[in-house]
């Protein structure tokens, strides 16, 4: 069969594939305009060959040569295998008649080496959207992925932004990095690679994967038992959870002033329990610094004993929370 006749078949199946419908109204969450230039992260994983295949065969219903896709692979030089892995990548792209396809090699440094892995994979991407005018980037984050996550931040404590590590649509508000869109966080694991198979297309995961903690959640079966039914039971909650953030964010922009750094005592004090810690952190980062979950805590106990004594908390780079009788005030003491 040539490869022509390959790219039609493969992409026609993928189009009438049940999966494609549900990549369609991921894409529209996103909010991804159907000609935006759409940046492909692609590892050669099973996930990630999916949303490669799916999100082709989407955009060739009105852009037969598929301009408006740009496919990245990264090789972290992490292991001998992974330049194989970014060369099966880079062929399906390819073989689609993705002409702007790409394998670039990062270097890590030492520490910790997933997040800087991760970090050297996001600055390798955002340079390639940039030089392609691409207007995101497409990650294939899965259901599983946000279940295995939110397990993963309940360990470390974390509170309401446990259920939202992630969102369809990451923007970064200092414009650093492109947005990434994930609309496979709907779709779990196991479909992807049934709907490949399907297809007869190959993929590589890589085996380091069962190394970290994610690994250790697939090859445990009690706790893989759990974030499966995690994947498939949190979807309501942790949709309803998404909007949480932004309305937090709403209502405290309304309460404080920009640039302001003070705030009255009986405005914090009015505040729903809910929102007091979202406003001492937004006093803090409007005076130039960040606050501790430590030292966070004890400034809302503080507030929760109705302490009228002035009562000082050291924060970062040199910035003072101060909570009084009559203000709640940020400001640096340099």
């Amino acid at each position: 069969m040539t490869t022509e006749r390959s790219r039609e078949r493969l992409l026609l199946a993928a189009s009438r594939h049940p999966l494609a419908a549900r990549c369609a109204e991921g894409l529209l969450r996103c909010e991804a305009r159907a000609t935006a230039r759409l940046a492909l992260l692609n590892s050669g994983g099973g996930d990630s060959m999916a949303l490669l295949m799916l999100v082709a065969a989407l955009r060739e219903r009105s852009d037969a040569a598929l301009d408006s896709l740009s496919v990245l692979t990264v090789n972290h030089g992490l292991r001998a295998e992974a330049s194989d892995e970014c060369d099966a990548a880079l062929a399906l792209a390819r073989m689609l008649g993705i002409e702007r396809a790409e394998c670039v090699s990062v270097t890590v440094s030492n520490g910790n080496v997933l997040d800087r892995a991760r970090a050297a994979r996001y600055a390798a991407a955002r340079e390639f959207a940039v030089r392609h005018g691409c207007a995101a980037v497409v990650a294939a984050h899965t259901a599983d992925d946000r279940a295995e996550s939110l397990l993963m931040a309940l360990r470390r404590g974390a509170g309401l932004s446990a259920m939202t590590r992630l969102l369809p649509v990451r923007e970064f508000a200092d414009g650093a990095f492109p947005t990434i869109l994930r609309p496979l966080l709907g779709v779990r694991r196991a479909e992807l690679r049934a709907f490949l198979t399907d297809l007869g297309v190959t993929w590589r995961d890589d085996p380091s994967n069962a190394l970290h903690d994610r690994g250790a959640m697939r090859s445990e079966p009690a706790v893989a038992a759990l974030v499966d039914a995690i994947a498939a039971g949190a979807t309501r909650a942790i949709a309803e959870a998404e909007e949480l953030p932004r309305f937090r964010a709403d209502s405290v922009g309304r309460i404080l002033a920009p640039g302001a750094t003070r705030l009255s005592r009986a405005e914090c004090d009015a505040c729903a329990p809910a929102l007091r810690a979202a406003l001492l952190r937004a006093r803090v980062n409007q005076a130039g610094g960040s606050i501790a979950q430590s030292t966070l805590d004890r400034a809302l106990g503080t507030l929760r004993a109705d302490a009228r004594a002035p009562h000082a908390f050291e924060c970062t780079t040199g910035v003072e929370l101060r909570i009084a009788a009559r203000e709640v005030a940020a400001r640096s003491l340099r």
